[in-house]
């Protein structure tokens, strides 16, 4: 009966663990490998972000986190400390230019297409006419 219990307390442990894990694409914009490396290290220390994978060539940031120990603010604004534009945050100048010469991408001045993932896998590609109307569908979105 014991072992019984225990068994059903994982289980429902696992569960609730599950529940909280998030998955998320952004753009975030860089050059090369050595930004490929200081995005997905920087938002890998965050407590909570269990994985991390920026693709270069598409400049496309995907990872997974608890939403229970973090939130898609906390991350976008680190990465955006670490000099890196995201869909959320501008880097700051003086961020920018501590990057290395060929970290320097071109900045964009518009707004591109948010790419927002689910739980359940249901993928939607939205475009927002100002970063305002994005951060509001965003906190609607974590409030959830």
């Amino acid at each position: 009966m014991k072992i019984k219990i225990l068994v059903f307390a994982m289980l429902i442990n696992t569960g609730l663990t599950m529940a909280s894990e998030m998955f998320y694409t952004s753009n975030v914009y860089g050059n090369c490998g050595m930004c490929e490396d200081r995005i997905e290290n920087t938002i890998k220390e965050l407590k909570g972000v269990k994985n991390a994978e920026w693709n270069q060539k598409n400049k496309v940031l995907t990872f997974s986190f608890d939403n229970e120990q973090t939130d898609i603010y906390k991350i976008h604004k680190a990465i955006a400390k670490a000099g890196h534009d995201t869909d959320i945050y501008k880097a700051r100048d003086n961020s920018y230019a501590k990057l290395n010469a060929c970290c320097q991408y071109e900045r964009p001045r518009k707004s591109g297409p948010r790419i927002q993932t689910y739980p359940d896998d249901r993928r939607v590609v939205l475009n927002f006419e100002t970063d305002e109307s994005y951060n509001n569908f965003l906190k609607q979105q974590i409030n959830n």
